[in-house]
């Protein structure tokens, strides 16, 4: 989560947490119940994700789905979700060098974050640029 604007970033928290096991259909009411805690707790202006990309959407059925459920608890709590691929954050963000660099915006605490966070962590930049 990160707070401020494009020009004054700060991480506002940042947590890693793996689904239960059990049948997916309760995995993903838990994920839905997850999503409005967060929502609940840190009242955020965007809500944005870093979506599969074209190839992967198509290979990750349970990534697809999860992304659904996303979409949905966002909406359902009042707020538009911000689905971003890399082109678009690349767009969104003026960066005129290969996806892979991306990373290099980010500064700070937020250079700090383990990989899979940092695609968050653009995604969420990407929002609050957009806005």
């Amino acid at each position: 989560m990160l707070g401020g604007n494009a020009d004054d970033l700060r991480l506002v928290e940042h947590h890693y947490t793996k689904m239960p096991k059990g049948k997916r259909g309760e995995q993903l009411v838990w994920l839905r119940q997850e999503i409005h805690e967060i929502i609940e707790r840190t009242a955020p202006s965007a809500v944005a994700f870093k979506s599969a990309e074209t190839v992967a959407r198509t290979k990750d059925l349970g990534r697809a789905e999860a992304e659904g459920v996303l979409q949905e608890a966002v909406q359902a709590a009042g707020l538009q979700p911000l689905r971003r691929v890399w082109s678009q954050v690349k767009a969104d963000l003026r960066f005129s060098r290969e996806a892979r660099y991306l990373p290099s915006l980010l500064t700070g605490p937020l250079a700090d974050l383990p990989g899979n966070r940092r695609e968050a962590a653009l995604a969420a930049l990407a929002a609050l640029v957009h806005a």
